[in-house]
C-alpha cells in the first residue's frame, strides 16, 4: 500500500500541475478574444487562480469528493494537451519542466507547515467532506479564518492518494512565479537589456530560492509574499513601460485577487491601487479605467467575484465579512462569533 501510495503521489503531482497549465489555457480562451501572449509560468498562475475561483463558489453547492476531483484533474490534463498542440513553446516547456524536476526532488524529503495539524487540514478535509456549512468557526478558531490555498488544495483529494497531495497549492504558486521570473530575466538578457528590472528580477528570484525554499514553511502566508513581488514587478513594468502593457490588467488582477484571497486581511494592498489610478491618468489610459468602473473587463469581473464570494465564506463561517475586523461584523446572528473574542483577536493580529 505504501509503495503504491508513493507511486501513485508521483503520478498525481504531475497530472495536477500540468492540469493547472491545462486550466489557465481554457480560462484564457473562454474569457478573451484577444490574441495575448502568455508565457507558461503565467497560464500556469491563471490557473491556480481558475480553480481557486471555481473551488469556492462550488464549496456552496457540494463537496469536493474524490469522483469529483477526478473529473476536475482529467478536464485540465486534456486542456494541457490542447495548449500543447497549438501554443506550446519549446523554451517554455524546458524552464517548466526543469523548474518542476528540481522542486520535485526537493518536495520528498519536506513536511508539512507547522500549522497544518492545527488547522490547516481540518480546514481542507471539511471542504472534502461537506458543502459549505453555517457558523463552523465556532468550532475553532483556525475554521474562522479561510484561505483560498484550503479551497485550492481540496481539488487534490484524489483516490486512494486521499489527503496526501494537500500541499501542492504552496509548490505550484512557488514553481510557476519561478518560472515568470526565469522568463523575465531570460528576455532581458536576450534583448541585452541591462536596466534595474533585471536586477530586481535577479534580486527576488534569489530572494524566493534562498529565504522561501522550504515548502513546509509556506503556510498562507509566504506564498502570498512571493505573489506580492510578482505583483510588484507587474505595476513596474507598466510604469517602465508608460502604459503600455497589454496584459497587465489580466495580471494584476490575477495576482491581487490570489493575494487577498491567501489571507483576508491582505486586503491591506488594495492600497497599490492608488498608484495604478495615477499612471492611468498619466498615460491617459481613461477610458480603460471607465471600462473598470462599468464591469467591461473580464478579469476584473472575476477578481469582484472572488472578492464577494470570500465575504460570504467569512460571514456564513463567523458573522463577520473580514475576521475580526469588529465594524464588518454583524453579531445578531446565530452563528456570529462573540464580540469579546473579536475584539481579543483583533489585538492578537495587531501585535502579531
Amino acid at each position: 500500500d505504501c509503495l503504491l501510495s508513493r507511486g501513485l503521489g508521483d503520478v498525481y503531482k504531475r497530472q495536477i500541475i500540468i492540469s493547472t497549465i491545462g486550466y489557465g489555457y481554457f480560462f484564457l480562451k473562454i474569457s478573451t478574444k484577444e490574441n495575448k501572449e502568455f508565457s507558461i509560468g503565467t497560464i500556469g498562475i491563471i490557473g491556480v487562480f481558475s480553480l481557486v475561483l471555481y473551488s469556492i463558489l462550488s464549496h456552496f453547492f457540494y463537496r469536493h469528493g474524490e469522483i469529483h476531483n477526478s473529473f476536475i484533474i482529467f478536464f485540465g490534463v486534456c486542456n494541457f494537451f490542447r495548449y500543447l498542440k497549438k501554443e506550446a513553446k519549446k523554451d517554455d516547456l524546458k524552464i517548466f519542466f526543469t523548474t518542476f524536476l528540481i522542486m520535485f526532488l526537493g518536495i520528498v524529503i519536506l513536511k508539512n507547515h507547522d500549522d497544518f495539524s492545527y488547522y490547516h487540514f481540518q480546514y481542507t478535509y471539511y471542504i472534502t467532506q461537506h458543502p459549505l456549512l453555517i457558523g463552523i468557526g465556532k468550532f475553532n478558531h483556525g475554521l474562522r479564518t479561510p484561505s483560498s490555498i484550503f479551497y485550492l488544495n481540496s481539488l487534490f483529494y484524489l483516490p486512494i492518494i486521499k489527503y496526501y497531495m494537500f500541499n501542492m497549492g504552496a509548490l505550484m504558486i512557488m514553481g510557476f512565479s519561478n518560472i515568470i521570473i526565469i522568463k523575465n530575466i531570460k528576455k532581458y538578457l536576450d534583448n541585452n537589456k541591462y536596466n534595474y528590472l533585471l536586477i530586481l528580477n535577479l534580486l527576488i528570484f534569489s530572494f524566493i530560492n534562498i529565504f522561501f525554499y522550504r515548502l513546509a514553511e509556506h503556510g498562507t502566508d509566504r506564498s502570498a509574499m512571493i505573489l506580492v513581488l510578482l505583483f510588484v514587478l507587474e505595476l513596474l513594468y507598466f510604469i517602465n513601460l508608460k502604459g503600455n502593457y497589454k496584459n497587465f490588467y489580466t495580471n494584476i488582477f490575477i495576482i491581487l485577487g490570489l493575494i487577498i484571497s491567501l489571507k483576508s486581511f491582505y486586503i491591506m494592498y488594495l492600497l497599490f491601487s492608488l498608484p495604478i489610478l495615477y499612471y492611468i491618468s498619466k498615460y491617459n489610459k481613461i477610458d480603460e479605467f471607465l471600462d473598470l468602473i462599468k464591469f467591461k473587463n473580464i478579469f476584473f469581473n472575476y477578481f469582484c467575484l472572488l472578492i464577494v464570494s470570500l465575504f460570504a465564506i467569512n460571514f456564513f463561517n463567523t458573522g463577520c465579512l473580514v475576521y475580526p475586523i469588529y465594524l464588518t461584523c454583524f453579531e445578531n446572528f446565530s452563528w456570529s462569533i462573540p464580540v469579546k473574542q473579536v475584539l481579543a483577536m483583533n489585538d492578537w493580529y495587531e501585535q502579531w
